[in-house]
């Protein structure tokens, strides 16, 4: 305890967040215990301040670890509750996450309850592991549906479905693609398309907003062509692909030139075993507008030449994301 409080640089926190391989359990408490008097000490002694004094802090972390030592999340919540006995969300946040680390779900939900403003979607996704480790299905159920509706993407639809009764399976699925079908942005309803098993409308989708690809998400897209290439949804990838490379000309986005060669070589590879890419500009006419527009960077043609001379990473070795 000596060592810890006299420590002013956070040198020392491994000898109480390790302390269990010195000390056996009730050591550990009375340890816990003489720090839980020590801050008693000093909030009494700060009643009449304006604000509460640093010690209390450095007292609260030495009993977090202490918490962490005894593998008991109580110690750590005593000792917030000490100087916070209304705990804000992130606080919450840290009490529920402790108690499921510790496998003690039922010890976290009375912390879920109530709305936790801009953590909300934190709060709920908390409330769905916890009631799902109580075994507490029908219950999670509509979490995660409002999870999905409220911020659509694969994870949540995933996460909604995986303990969904098979019989309610496919009504679900229905459900996510009319979702996906009234979504406004087109990446994420073609990631969702994809993921209910309808790739058609999902490249369909890509086709008519291709230009409302521009400036989306750079390894959201990766993902979603990868996607379509698992598919041979050749269309879909050439959409993403030259919506991503033309960003980063357009932007001249130097740091990213070695992507955009990638990208390049994509497409002409496509084009060269023949794929078939009406109503899409036929690849000879976007790679003749892009040597127009954009013939003066040569930093980006270096790139495309040296992926041409085959020095250049490997597609899938250069920064790219799987789809799984």
């Amino acid at each position: 305890m000596r060592l810890y409080l006299e420590d002013n640089y956070g040198a020392r926190e491994e000898l109480l967040r390790s302390a269990n391989l010195l000390l056996g359990e009730s050591a550990l408490r009375v340890l816990a215990g003489q720090f839980e008097a020590r801050m008693a000490k000093v909030l009494a002694g700060a009643s009449n301040l304006p604000r509460l004094p640093h010690e209390v802090f450095h007292l609260s972390a030495a009993l977090s670890l202490l918490s962490e030592a005894l593998g008991d999340p109580d110690v750590s919540v005593r000792a917030v509750l000490q100087y916070s006995p209304v705990p804000n969300e992130l606080q919450k946040q840290t009490f529920v996450q402790a108690y499921l680390d510790a496998d003690r779900p039922e010890d976290a939900l009375p912390w879920l309850e109530g709305n936790w403003a801009d953590n909300e979607e934190t709060r709920e996704g908390l409330l769905a592991d916890t009631l799902e480790r109580l075994g507490r299905f029908e219950a999670s159920e509509p979490v995660r549906r409002h999870m999905l509706e409220e911020h659509p993407s694969v994870f949540h639809l995933r996460q909604w479905l995986q303990h969904l009764p098979e019989a309610n399976q496919a009504d679900a699925l229905a459900r996510a693609r009319q979702m996906a079908l009234g979504l406004s942005d087109p990446a994420t309803a073609a990631s969702l398309l994809i993921e209910v098993g309808d790739i058609d409308s999902a490249e369909a989708r890509l086709m008519a907003e291709s230009e409302n690809l521009r400036e989306k998400d750079f390894y959201a897209l990766e993902v979603l062509a990868k996607a379509l290439r698992a598919r041979e949804r050749w269309r879909g990838e050439t959409v993403i692909y030259r919506a991503l490379l033309l960003d980063i000309l357009t932007r001249a986005y130097a740091k990213a030139y070695r992507h955009g060669a990638r990208y390049w070589a994509r497409l002409c590879e496509i084009a060269e075993f023949g794929a078939v890419l009406a109503p899409l500009r036929s690849h000879e006419d976007f790679a003749a507008e892009v040597r127009h527009r954009h013939g003066r960077k040569p930093a980006f043609w270096a790139q495309v030449d040296e992926r041409r001379d085959g020095t250049a990473a490997a597609e899938n070795g250069d920064g790219a994301f799987e789809f799984d």
